[in-house]
């Protein structure tokens, strides 16, 4: 299961994306239930104010990475256009 979230500006501050990622976060724990191997959910925050929510919904850090290894499919460098979030960090939630 894949997804990508994205609130748009005059909507943020109001819970959604909570709400969805709670949503998200119970349907697989219902697979679960059903005997699908889950273990649990994975983020990759693109700013620094998504990073802190994911840290709010009880996600770790497991890497971070630098975005001087990140080449775009044109093969340009990734740059990120938050500069308080200049890394790449991969955000884990167990189930």
């Amino acid at each position: 299961m894949t997804s990508m979230l994205y609130v748009l500006p005059d909507y943020r501050r109001f819970g959604v994306s909570s709400m969805m990622l709670s949503l998200q976060y119970e349907k697989l724990r219902e697979l679960v239930k059903k005997g699908e191997n889950v273990d649990g959910m994975i983020s990759i925050p693109t700013s620094n104010a998504s990073k802190q929510q994911f840290l709010k919904l009880g996600y770790t850090e497991i890497y971070t990475a630098p975005p001087s290894i990140y080449k775009l499919t044109n093969g340009q460098q990734w740059q990120s256009v938050d500069p308080e979030h200049p890394t790449v960090s991969l955000m884990f939630l167990k189930l």
